[in-house]
């Protein structure tokens, strides 16, 4: 009995530090596990697929908005770069959008980018395939970063005239306008011209665009790829068939990879990292309920003394000054000697790591390294070789400029990815319980996020309203840019929050976005709760006859359906107060309107687990499979 609840008193710390063990088993000991796609997934997959059957369809364009920065990389950046293998591998065009958080998001979304394409030409030599190329402006074309502060408000105009809205591309700066700009341009000119909509990102815009959009284009198809925590929210959608599918996390990434590469359907390394940390937190949940119903039974029945929580002693004593002092001095000699080795490395050999670019004489169906040290000299002359493909002579002469500035990329991505190790590390000496290392490395971070919010002046607020108001006001623009100028008067009344004596002015601007947000929420919950309503109108008797042959057929989606009925049946009679049961029965329907609702509580619990993991587990594998598989490029 004193062992069951030991179970339940557990450290933290031991859990942490069993977690972080677990995730780093699948890195230094790699192996493969068959992946079933879920059904969500694989409707994604079939329409794009459809899609690119349809001669027709495919003269039309994809829209991809990307709206995920690094916070959710771990589950966005696994989706957004499946999806545009798939597109790239299927030559779809398609226009690539941004309008949410700083124009940050947008760069890590460009890193994605070149990933998959990355990949693609990866898997094309693989297969002994001809590279494949694509031409930006004609097979995709990128509109950039344009911030929208409330996406409901502003979606209408993001997806129907995203050329109006963010004005050029984010490239060559050309007006979009034009369709003469581009050649992809020439399709665009409405959401008749559109093929699909696909949504990556860490919120639910793919629902509002259901919501505002889908109602007065009925035709338009529109596809959700976001995180875990948020998914629980959109399967209704998809049911309903207002969306034609979702990816759910990073477990859906996985699952849409197997669907696109059939010749490879097995798990990789960063896919059994968040595998196995699932079935740890899953063992762990089982075996601690075991033992809370053990000892509980046991307290009742006097076999074990009640626990009195205030005098509960700590399951672990916290660890001693000279240990902690002991850890990081061995991580600084670690952190301090992997430095020196890249140092020498790069002096010595001139050169810098990368991921290994594909060549044209490399042989199909060999293994090359991952990583690769390329010198200046290698960078020039691929350049050059660049340069006279293209046939520019402009070109040719800023080869050896461009190869000065890939290598001082390379250089500046080596000496982040140093910053990044050393952060990473740090933010797990958590697991050691509060101390001063970790306290250090959270102020660097919390310091940097506030840097990257104070480039939005520079990059949103001096363009987007400065700028036209001192061209307005210095004859250079129109005279009504000036106007912006009292934008300001409604702006200050947010910071009379910080009055006690006029904080009724700070309600006056809220109530004001109030009301601008309640005509498009109108329309919004309109569009989406009707369909919803619709589609539960359904039979739920799962055995259909044929009237022609008299024969009984079985139909599975018909217990789904009845399932959905008795389950909200349960919960609403929980939350009927006018009177309570008092017969045994009628307690048994309370305790099984609970036991839904917990049930699906612990759906939700277990997608933000999911979301959790999806963040911990890359930031294990930067550390084994970028930042020390580098290392040891040869």
């Amino acid at each position: 009995m004193e062992l069951l609840r030991r179970l339940q008193l557990v450290d933290r710390r031991v859990v942490y530090v069993l977690l972080v063990a677990v995730l780093s088993v699948p890195f230094v000991w790699p192996y493969s596990l068959p992946i079933y796609p879920d059904t969500t997934t694989r409707m994604f997959f079939e329409t794009i697929e459809a899609i690119a059957r349809d001669p027709a369809e495919r003269e039309k364009v994809v829209l991809l908005l990307t709206n995920w920065g690094p916070g959710t990389s771990g589950e966005n950046d696994p989706q957004f770069q499946v999806i545009v293998e798939h597109l790239l591998r299927r030559r779809l065009p398609f226009v690539l959008m941004c309008s949410i958080g700083q124009p940050e998001f947008h760069d890590a979304a460009m890193v994605s980018f070149e990933q998959a394409r990355q990949k693609e030409r990866e898997r094309a030599r693989r297969r002994g395939e001809p590279m494949p190329t694509w031409v930006y402006g004609q097979d995709y074309v990128d509109f950039g970063y344009k911030h929208a502060p409330v996406f409901a408000s502003q979606a209408n105009t993001i997806i129907t005239k995203p050329r109006e809205f963010f004005g050029q591309d984010y490239v060559y700066k050309r007006d979009l306008a034009d369709d003469r700009s581009f050649p992809i341009l020439e399709r665009l000119h409405s959401l008749h011209n559109v093929s699909a909509v696909l949504t990556v990102s860490a919120g639910d815009e793919g629902k509002y665009i259901a919501g505002l959009i889908k109602g007065d284009y009925p035709h338009l198809r529109i596809g959700s790829a976001t995180m875990g925590i948020v998914a629980n929210d959109l399967y209704p959608y998809v049911k309903s068939g207002q969306l034609f599918g979702m990816l759910n996390s990073a477990r859906a990434a996985m699952e849409y990879r197997a669907l696109l590469n059939p010749d490879e359907p097995t798990t990789n390394a960063l896919d059994n990292a968040m595998s196995l940390g699932k079935s740890l937190l899953l063992v762990l949940v089982v075996l601690g309920n075991i033992a809370y119903l053990a000892a509980r039974w046991a307290e009742r029945s006097g076999r074990l003394a009640p626990l009195d929580r205030r005098r509960l002693p700590p399951p672990l004593p916290p660890l001693s000054r000279r240990f902690m002092w002991s850890l990081f001095a061995a991580f600084a000699v670690f952190y301090v000697g992997a430095v020196v080795v890249e140092v020498v490395q790069d002096s010595r050999a001139g050169a810098l790591p990368r991921p290994r670019v594909v060549r044209a004489d490399d042989q199909p169906g060999v293994e090359y390294p991952r990583f690769e040290r390329v010198s200046l000299e290698r960078l020039r002359v691929e350049a050059r070789a660049e340069a006279a493909d293209s046939l520019n002579p402009l070109l040719a002469g800023l080869a050896d400029l461009e190869a000065q500035r890939r290598y001082s990329k390379l250089l500046e991505r080596r000496i982040s990815e140093f910053i990044m190790a050393f952060l990473t590390v740090g933010v797990f000496a958590f697991l050691l319980g509060d101390n001063r290392f970790y306290r250090f490395i959270e102020a660097i971070i919390m310091g940097g996020a506030l840097a990257y919010l104070l480039d939005n002046i520079d990059k949103i607020l001096v363009p987007d309203w400065l700028g036209p108001i001192y061209a307005g006001l210095a004859g250079t623009a129109h005279w009504t840019n000036a106007l912006w100028l009292l934008l300001a008067l409604p702006g200050s009344l947010w910071y009379f929050t910080y009055s006690r004596k006029y904080r009724w002015l700070n309600q006056l601007i809220v109530a004001c976005f109030i009301g601008l947000m309640i005509g498009p929420e109108f329309k919004t919950q309109i569009n989406l709760v009707i369909p919803q309503i619709l589609d539960t109108i359904q039979p739920i008797w799962p055995w259909v006859t044929d009237p022609n042959t008299g024969a009984s057929e079985f139909r599975p989606s018909r217990v789904e359906h009845l399932v959905f009925v008795i389950v909200a049946v349960l919960s609403l009679v929980y939350f009927i107060f006018v009177f309570r049961p008092k017969t045994a029965a009628g307690r048994g329907v309370l305790i099984a309107g609970r036991l839904a609702m917990m049930v699906g509580f612990g759906a939700m619990f277990g997608n933000t687990v999911n979301t959790r993991l999806s963040w911990l587990a890359p930031r294990i594998g930067f550390l084994w499979d970028q930042w020390l598989a580098k290392l040891l490029a040869g």
